[in-house]
């Protein structure tokens, strides 16, 4: 049995996705935002049963910059719940994954996306879509991070998403417009009112 140490795992699936009439069509924009997410990943994200997901990230860092991108991905069009976990990955099966798989890490990752859940039934004053179980002192002030990320997050459309993408891979803000048929006073216009910018700055501090 192998093992991974000091990795951060992540779980997800889709909120309300039985409102989905289309199945396929669902997993399949899910699968293309999965291959556009352009992080580097131990395991990849990569759909296990039903609308879950799972992956593997090297550290926190990377697994905080898939979940934005992910979210900037699928903005307005698939609203989805994760859970982040810190910890080690015991890899029982190798040649499973993402089963024959335990560790801190998952079932950290598996309490963080049960809470989400239980918390969206639960209270309405808040939009938590994201949380993460660290088991350390990160724990508290990340979750705080996250739930601010999540309130400007559940708020952009698609073409903020789009723009967002830009920005966090260093794109002026002339080449996005052009590259999405806005002028660039729109551009800027939507990065300052609708958060873009508070984003990709909160994650390079």
């Amino acid at each position: 049995m192998s093992q991974l140490t000091d990795v951060s795992a992540l779980i997800g699936d889709v909120v309300d996705s039985r409102g989905f009439d289309d199945r396929a069509g669902l997993q399949s924009s899910l699968i293309t935002a999965f291959a556009a997410i352009g992080v580097e990943a131990i395991q990849a994200p990569m759909m296990t049963v039903g609308d879950e997901f799972q992956a593997i990230y090297p550290d926190l860092e990377s697994a905080l910059e898939a979940e934005l991108r992910l979210r900037a991905l699928l903005a307005k069009r698939v609203l989805v719940r994760i859970g982040m976990g810190c910890g080690q990955v015991n890899q029982v099966e190798p040649d499973r994954e993402p089963f024959g798989q335990d560790g801190s890490a998952w079932w950290r990752a598996r309490e963080a996306l049960e809470w989400v859940a239980e918390t969206e039934e639960s209270n309405s004053t808040a939009t938590w879509r994201t949380a993460a179980r660290t088991g350390d002192s990160r724990e508290s002030w990340l979750n705080r991070l996250l739930v601010l990320r999540s309130a400007v997050l559940e708020e952009l459309d698609q073409t903020d998403g789009e723009i967002l993408l830009g920005l966090l891979d260093g794109v002026t803000v002339s080449a996005i417009a052009e590259q999405i048929g806005l002028n660039k006073s729109s551009v800027s216009r939507r990065a300052r009112r609708h958060g873009l910018w508070a984003l990709v700055e909160s994650r390079n501090r």
